[in-house]
């Protein structure tokens, strides 16, 4: 037998459901020979009759039993984060880290921080590109001054 308020199974011949506390009509149980169809064609008792009368904010606990839904852990790609980080101040080092951040991405992380470790990688290789052109400025610029001093004394 089943509760018309709660849907929960109770025992026969109860007045009370065990779960909502709601009163049990015994004698409104249907007839187990009788027919189960209702005029639409629907069997009995598949909808539930839910009492219009309960408090508003009266919580039932619908027989689910289903433990509430936690977001699984996922792991964070450290790697490619700290080489995001590093690749503007310490370039080499967030190169090589982002690097390898790329590389665990799939395997070890599930795609995740792969974006992040591309960007490390790329601005990594922008920073050691306008570093180099810099250095090479500076040794140009250097020369030219040796040579002006070395040869156009004032």
């Amino acid at each position: 037998m089943y509760c018309h308020n709660c849907g929960k199974e109770v025992r026969d011949g109860s007045k009370f459901c065990t779960s909502c506390g709601a009163k049990l009509n015994v004698a409104a149980e249907p007839d187990k020979t009788a027919d189960t169809t209702q005029p639409s064609g629907e069997p009995t008792g598949t909808r539930q009759n839910y009492n219009a009368y309960q408090p508003y904010n009266q919580v039932y606990d619908r027989g689910y039993n289903q433990p509430p839904y936690a977001q699984p852990a996922t792991k964070t790609n450290v790697y490619a984060l700290l080489g995001f980080i590093f690749s503007f101040f310490v370039t080499i080092v967030g190169l090589i880290l982002s690097i390898i951040g790329y590389k665990k991405a799939d395997a070890e992380y599930n795609g995740d921080g792969k974006s992040l470790a591309l960007a490390g990688i790329i601005v990594s290789a922008v920073t050691m590109v306008l570093a180099f052109l810099a250095l090479i400025i500076l040794v140009i610029f250097a020369a030219t001054i040796s040579y002006n001093a070395q040869y156009n004394p004032m």
